[in-house]
């Protein structure tokens, strides 16, 4: 199966989760326990959109207690950065309909301390099946900061990744913590 044909299926996985908000939970609770986040002064988020394990109420959790949160803006050419954000007023939602932090500061990508991933899945070798664009292959490249994939753990499939695919150092889903 290809990567585009993986996408498909897992989006469609995705959709059908019907106990997304105890799966979110516990994706956050395993989260909150792990040193690398507690550690962790910097932390850039996407922000979720179209299924993925909620990022908005972590976002609130982060932003309560003291964290510097920041989201990632994507520009043209596959580029992405990240910038400040410390309320949901300063979130729009951008041409793709995905909120986005908008005049606000830019965080350079060495202050980040982790970076919270999305995608489409994820297998067994810590890489993650994006939305193909390569905006977080390429971002997570200009940053030394801990990786983690927020995912359901019925997206964990069997791919072959590609040279340009950036390995997370951690994924999160609601049964387990996979370290790499």
């Amino acid at each position: 199966m290809t990567k585009q044909q993986l996408r498909a299926e897992n989006l469609k996985k995705r959709a059908l989760i019907e106990n997304k908000a105890a799966f979110d939970k516990a994706i956050c609770q395993t989260l909150f326990a792990q040193p690398f986040y507690k550690n962790a002064k910097t932390v850039m988020t996407y922000l979720s959109y179209n299924g993925e394990p909620d990022t908005l109420n972590l976002a609130t959790v982060m932003l309560a207690g003291g964290k510097t949160v920041c989201a990632p803006v994507c520009r043209g050419e596959g580029q992405m950065d990240a910038y400040l954000f410390r309320s949901f007023a300063e979130l729009k939602p951008s041409k793709m309909g995905i909120l986005e932090p908008f005049g606000t500061a830019f965080v350079p990508p060495e202050q980040i301390d982790l970076v919270l991933v999305p995608g489409c899945g994820f297998n067994s070798r810590g890489h993650r099946l994006g939305y193909g664009g390569g905006y977080y292959d390429r971002f997570l490249l200009r940053t030394g900061a801990v990786t983690c994939g927020l995912f359901y753990g019925l997206l964990k499939t069997d791919f072959q990744e590609e040279p340009t695919d950036i390995p997370l150092n951690v994924i999160i889903t609601e049964e387990a913590l996979y370290a790499f």
